[in-house]
Order: structure tokens, then C-alpha cells, then sequence
């Protein structure tokens, strides 16, 4: 039965193309697994095998069709590379291992065939002995034919054969006959192999398969761990994917939550003062007392009143009456206590004040000899005067019925005041100052804040330019309102070179 034909070994790989190759597993690292991979198929892809030409055909089909991911092409078609590269190194190590052992084996079948030739030659008769010598050469020289034809690299055997080609003449001793029995028949055909070279043959076909059978397994074994490292992979950039999906949509709904429920996040506002209502220092009005007057029945007391029953002192009915609070609390309609210099009463909100009302002549500002009122206003207006050169500044305010001049706030009501009399009296000090001299400069004024000495009673003891700049809109603000209370013939305050210069440096904003 005729032996199936093995398939072709794949061809060597060239000595050059095996440097190259070399030279780029050494140059990876600097190298994507991209162009790594392309170099490399770039380089064997003229000798890849039909097999492996057909299977790359195929993934860069199922690519082109995005049937197969970019990295699941790359590292498929790197596993092909490494497999045919292994395939190409254990071809040439077997044909080496083969032709190794062809080669003595021809010439060991060629030596003894030739032996065995030249002793069935020694006959016991002279003329028989001579044919049997020539049979015996034949076979020597068909023995040493097939041991060169099978290793050319081995010149020795044949001429020494040839030269023992000679004739023995009828008188040489002969062998017994037994001798000769036995030499006929270990007489074998030429082409018989003998035992140690099919062992040897043998053995090199197990190693060769082991070898081959050992680099499959490899490469098998590789394909499959990177495929499970790519399905992996796969699996982590999904679940990134769906983690990052999920983390959209729960910042999509934040922000409807925010939107839905604004109240969360902005802290309520007083509708009235405009103070936040969740604010640690808001304070709210204690009330007032019980035996406290509204303010038309507090005006008709006898203790404010300026002159007898029978005296004629009222100039017009016209002029309101001039009084003073003390003990003074100012607050809006929720009762929340509140300072009257932020605009609250230019806007129109109605604030309203309580404390002991005391006649315009009394000076002292404790609260015997006053009546006590209550919500008093809503104040119309507030103002400041004394820019007489006097020690303080005198602040009041107008109601619809008079005129109160605030003496000493109350004991919750003094930490409010007490921030709006930093930049009254810096108002007055600026005021007076300019009136007397409006030629001077912004840093004779300067010096004037700085050593001028506070009242007594104040809770700061001294002025300087942080305090000026921090209070010039204020401050400008009032020399606005003094000139346009002033008289016609009195030059106006607010164009000297001095506030020019203040306005500049604190930017403040006119007419606001």
C-alpha cells in the first residue's frame, strides 16, 4: 500500500529577514502594537504559506466588515505571525536533524552491503571463487553508489571501496565450508536498511514530532490566553461604558432636582428688609412696653409741650414739632431690627421706630422725663445735620406728624447703629472741612481723618483712608445732599479737586 506524501516543510526564512525581524522585536517597545504588528506581517508576508495567506485574507475581511474589533484583528493576526514563525524554525531544525541522519546511514548500509559482497566472494573452489569475488564487488560498488547518492558530503567511503576490488588467485587459503554457510547467508539486498539505521530514524521522527507537537501547543496555548485577554478587556470597556452611561443620567437628574426645588439651595430673604432670614445676627424687635402711646395721643403729653396753655409761641401750624428719641429701636413690619441707610426708605419700605420720646431742650439722654411710644412713623425721611463745627452729628427722622432727633439707641438696637456712625461722622468731618477749604488737596484731607480724635462713646477710636474709601459712595452721597440744601450763593462742595480725587480713587457712581 503506497505511503501518503507528507506535507512541504515551510521554507527557511532568509538570514537578512531574520535580522530585521530581530531588530523589531528589540524596537517594540518604542512601538505601538499597530505598527508593530504591520512592520512585522510587512516583512514575512511574501512567505507565509497558502494556509496562513487564506486565514489573513479572511480576518482582514470580517475587519473591513466590523465583524471583529481592531484589537481582537491585531492580536489574531499576531498569534498567526508567531504560529507560522514557529512553524518556519522547526522546519529548519528538522530538515538539519534528517540530513544528519540520512548521511551515516547510507554510508554505514554502503560499507556493509560491500563487505558482504567481498566475502561471498572467498569460495573454496579457485574458479567459483572468482565469480562469487566479482558478485561481491558488484555489491561493494552498488553499496558505496547508494552511500554517496545519499551523502554527498561524505567523500571517504567511496574511493576506499573501489581500491578493494582485487582478485584473489586459486592458491589463497579458502574457508570452511561452515565459514562459508555462514556468509552466504547474511547476504542481504543492497537497498535493505539496516536495524541501527531505522532506529535511528525512528527516533529522529519522535523528537522531530515533539518538537513540532510541543510548538503547537504553544502557540494554541497563547492564541487562547490572549483571547481570554481581549474578552476581558471587552468586558471591562463595557462595564466603564455602562458605569459612565449610568453616571450621565445621574447627573442629568441632579440638576431637575436643583431646578425643581430652588428654595434648597438660595437662603430665603426677609421680603421687607431684604436680610436673610437664616443669618445668626438677625435680631428681632423685643416690643414695647404697656404703658407705650401711638404717636398722635404721645405729641398731646404735657412733658413735651413748649409753652402754657394761654401762650401765643406757634409760629404756623405748618411747622412740624422737633423732638428727641432715646432708647431708640428701629424695624421693618416683621419686626426684624434693621439699619436705615441702605435704602430701605428711599424705596419706599416702611420702617418704623419705638423708644422715649423727650422734649428738643433736654440734653440727657436717659429716659426720665420721656414718654413712651410706640411704632412710631413710618419713617419718610432721614438726614443728618450739626456741620457747624459742634462735636457731633446730629441724625433724625420725619415722620408725617414731626420730627425726632436720635439720641442713644437701645441696648439690641446699639450694634446696628453703631456701623452707621463710622461714616456719619466721617461725612461731617469731610464736609466741614471743604467748606472751609476748598482749594486742598486729597491728601490734606487725608491728614485731617487721620488726626482727628472720634466722640466719646463710639466703638472705634480712630479714621483712616481704608475707612474713607470703604465709606465714599456714602460720603458722597451726603456732600450731594448738603449742597443741595444749601444757598444759592454758597459754592458747592462736591466739584473741589478734593472730591475729584476721591471719586477717581474710590469709583464712586453719581447721582445714584
Amino acid at each position: 500500500m503506497p505511503a501518503r506524501a507528507a506535507p512541504l516543510p515551510p521554507a527557511p526564512l532568509p538570514a537578512e529577514l531574520r535580522r530585521r525581524l530581530q531588530d523589531l522585536e528589540r524596537d517594540e517597545e518604542t512601538l505601538s502594537e499597530k505598527e508593530s504588528v504591520r512592520e512585522r506581517l510587512s516583512l514575512i508576508q511574501g512567505f507565509l504559506q497558502a494556509e496562513a495567506q487564506r486565514r489573513l485574507g479572511e480576518l482582514e475581511a470580517k475587519l473591513r466588515c466590523q465583524e471583529l474589533s481592531e484589537e481582537r484583528y491585531l492580536a489574531q493576526v499576531k498569534a498567526l505571525l508567531h504560529q507560522e514563525l514557529s512553524a518556519t524554525a522547526n522546519g529548519a531544525t528538522n530538515g538539519a536533524t534528517n540530513g544528519a541522519t540520512t548521511a551515516p546511514n547510507g554510508a554505514t548500509n554502503g560499507a556493509t552491503n560491500g563487505a558482504n559482497g567481498a566475502t561471498n566472494g572467498r569460495a573454496p573452489n579457485g574458479a567459483s571463487g572468482s565469480d562469487e569475488e566479482q558478485d561481491g564487488a558488484g555489491d561493494m560498488e552498488e553499496g558505496v553508489a547508494s552511500s554517496s547518492s545519499s551523502s554527498p558530503s561524505l567523500p571517504g567511503p567511496g574511493p576506499r571501496a573501489r581500491k578493494a576490488r582485487r582478485s584473489r588467485s586459486n592458491g589463497e587459503s579458502r574457508k570452511s565450508p561452515a565459514s562459508s554457510r555462514v556468509t552466504r547467508s547474511s547476504g542481504r539486498p543492497p537497498n535493505q536498511p539496516t536495524l541501527l539505521s531505522l532506529f535511528s530514524k525512528g527516533s529522529t521522527k519522535r523528537k522531530s514530532e515533539e518538537v513540532n507537537g510541543e510548538a503547537k501547543l504553544e502557540v494554541m496555548m497563547s492564541v487562547e490566553r490572549e483571547e481570554e485577554e481581549l474578552e476581558d478587556k471587552e468586558q471591562d470597556e463595557k462595564r466603564i461604558k455602562m458605569e459612565a452611561r449610568d453616571g450621565s443620567e445621574l447627573r442629568d437628574e441632579i440638576p431637575q432636582v436643583k431646578i425643581t426645588t430652588p428654595a434648597k439651595t438660595t437662603p430665603p430673604k426677609c421680603v421687607e428688609c431684604r436680610q436673610y432670614l437664616d443669618d445668626p445676627d438677625l435680631k428681632f424687635f423685643q416690643g414695647d412696653p404697656d404703658d407705650a402711646l401711638e404717636e398722635p395721643e404721645m405729641l398731646t403729653d404735657e412733658r413735651l409741650s413748649l409753652f402754657d396753655a394761654n401762650e401765643d409761641g406757634f409760629e404756623s401750624y405748618e411747622d412740624l414739632p422737633q423732638h428727641k428719641v432715646t432708647s431708640f429701636s428701629v424695624y421693618d413690619r416683621q419686626g426684624h431690627l434693621c439699619p436705615f441707610d441702605t435704602g430701605l426708605i428711599e424705596r419706599n419700605v416702611e420702617l418704623y421706630f419705638s423708644g422715649a420720646v423727650k422734649p428738643i431742650y433736654d440734653d440727657n439722654p436717659c429716659l426720665d422725663g420721656g414718654v413712651r411710644a410706640k411704632k412710631l412713623g413710618p419713617i419718610n425721611a432721614w438726614w443728618i445735620t450739626g456741620f457747624d463745627g459742634g462735636e457731633k452729628a446730629l441724625i433724625g427722622f420725619s415722620t408725617a406728624f414731626a420730627d425726632y432727633i436720635l439720641m442713644e439707641p437701645s441696648e439690641e438696637y446699639a450694634p446696628t447703629f453703631a456701623l452707621m456712625q463710622e461714616k456719619i461722622y466721617m461725612s461731617k468731618i469731610v464736609v466741614e472741612f471743604l467748606q472751609n477749604n476748598p482749594d486742598v488737596s486729597y491728601e490734606d484731607l487725608l491728614n485731617k481723618i487721620e488726626t482727628t480724635v472720634p466722640p466719646a462713646g463710639l466703638n472705634f477710636n480712630r479714621f483712616t483712608e481704608d475707612s474713607l474709601l470703604r465709606h465714599a459712595q456714602f460720603v458722597v452721597e451726603q456732600v450731594e445732599s448738603y449742597d443741595e440744601a444749601g444757598d444759592s450763593d454758597e459754592p458747592p462742595v462736591l466739584i473741589t479737586p478734593c472730591m475729584r480725587d476721591l471719586i477717581k480713587l474710590a469709583g464712586v457712581t453719581l447721582g445714584k
